[in-house]
């Protein structure tokens, strides 16, 4: 569904009655809004009331969010995602609400009169992007968790094959060699571990264009930690020039070259929300090379970007982008999990499983057996207390 006929222009505030509509969960709105004056119900129900109709819909509908402070910005996500309202959003008093466009000449404009609506918008962006990021990491944690698991089974499944060669020799086409052989998991086994697949280091660094303001320049040189994990989130950076690195793990880097690229504002827009700045910094930010960057303290960062709309807009808009790439590679990691845990993980299941079983049979007659099946049982019951655990882990809202 498009926006209601009624929506103004993105300049222009919106006034709305009691029980009022500002959007319907399930329409595409080609704006986002922020709250002027009254309170809003933000809800949500199992159904789209387009589907069902208004009455049904509210009657299940379960309340998210009261929005009653000035400034406050809402439906931003969706807007900028390009992907259906998740929520309604109602009118409880006589009130007003500012259309704000997702273009960059639009938000400028808005920007340039009305600052608060830009900076809101950040704080909202960080939000996600802190949720979306901690679920992002999160799946990449467990899905290397899960390569290394499936590729540990291998060497174990292929020693279980040889000892049924050694206790069933001469008889190479033994019925419990065929058995082994016939499993998927022994050629995966022979065939050893993929190479890991690429994660997306970009979402690790939204990017505007370099501003020229020399007088905030500041030079650091190589080996500085300009940010430390566990410390308050306080300075944002601009990176004018040289490399910055984020130590993700033993074995991973992640490399910020790209002049513009703004570091540290995750942490920085949350802290100018709180009342009491205390979001600390998530990793360690150290100069690989010479830098010099671009420094904002927490208490200038909202004047400095007040006085520069075309700057806030920017960042906004690169924020966003970063949003939206982390979803994108965050939905991508879940189906790629999913596909792994059907697929490989299940092979190492069935693998063992399906061992066990032929070989329980042989265990009543030959104890030596014995060995061999008990490790095979023990290693499916493992195998299907993971698969239950990253099923939960995929099955997560992202």
């Amino acid at each position: 569904m498009s926006e209601p006929a009624s929506a103004v222009s993105a300049t222009q505030p919106r006034a709305l009655n009691p029980g009022e509509q500002v959007y319907l969960q399930g329409e595409r709105t080609s704006n986002f809004y922020g709250v002027l004056t009254g309170r809003f119900a933000k809800v949500r129900t199992r159904q789209p009331p387009g589907k069902v109709g208004m009455a049904k819909a509210l009657a299940q509908a379960e309340l998210v969010e009261i929005l009653e402070r000035p400034h406050t910005v809402f439906g931003e996500l969706d807007v900028f995602l390009g992907q259906p309202q998740e929520c309604s959003v109602f009118a409880i008093d006589p009130g007003e609400v500012l259309p704000l466009p997702p273009r960059e000449d639009g938000l400028r404009q808005v920007f340039e009169t009305a600052p608060v609506f830009g900076v809101q918008t950040c704080i909202a962006f960080a939000r996600r992007l802190w949720q979306k990021l901690a679920s992002f990491s999160r799946l990449t944690r467990e899905e290397e968790a899960l390569d290394r698991f499936v590729s540990s089974t291998f060497p174990s499944f292929l020693a279980v094959y040889q000892d049924l060669v050694t206790l069933t020799a001469p008889n190479a086409q033994h019925p419990l060699l065929q058995v082994a052989r016939g499993e998927p998991l022994f050629q995966m086994a022979q065939q050893g571990a993929p190479p890991p697949a690429n994660k997306g280091s970009s979402v690790y660094s939204a990017v505007i264009r370099p501003p020229g303001d020399s007088a905030r320049v500041q030079s650091f040189p190589q080996g500085t930690l300009i940010c430390k994990r566990g410390t308050l989130g306080d300075r944002l950076f601009i990176l004018v020039e040289g490399v910055i690195e984020i130590p993700l793990g033993p074995d991973t880097t992640v490399q910020i070259a790209r002049p513009g690229s703004v570091i540290g504002e995750i942490a920085v827009f949350l802290n100018l929300a709180s009342k009491t700045p205390e979001v600390k910094r998530t990793a360690d930010c150290i100069c690989a090379t010479p830098v010099r960057a671009i420094v904002l303290e927490l208490d200038q960062v909202e004047p400095y970007l007040a006085e520069h709309p075309q700057l806030l807009t920017e960042l906004l808009l690169a924020m966003a982008e970063r949003t939206r790439e982390t979803h994108a590679l965050a939905t991508i990691a879940r189906r790629r999990m999913h596909q792994k845990l059907f697929e490989r993980l299940r092979y190492v299941l069935t693998g063992y499983n399906n061992l066990a079983h032929s070989l329980e049979p042989y265990t009543h007659n030959n104890l030596t057996f014995q060995k061999p099946f008990q490790f095979c049982a023990h290693q499916a019951r493992l195998t299907y207390n993971r698969f239950r655990e990253w099923l939960s882990v995929v099955e997560a809202p992202v």
